[in-house]
């Protein structure tokens, strides 16, 4: 997670996406305004659904 440590007034938290073998080929983030998430909505709300396993 970052938090306002690459721009002021911006949260990020990221994810490695991984291939069958278990290789990082890929990352995914979501990125909020510090101003309108805090940074608990942010692990609590988006960090799952980055986590989550998806149906190919």
């Amino acid at each position: 997670m970052a938090d306002e440590e690459l721009a002021p007034g911006v949260r990020s938290v990221a994810v490695p996406v991984r291939d069958g073998a278990g290789m990082v080929r890929a990352a995914m983030n979501v990125t909020v305004h510090a101003a309108e998430t805090s940074t608990e909505r942010l692990v609590q709300d988006h960090l799952p659904d980055c986590c989550a396993p998806r149906a190919r």
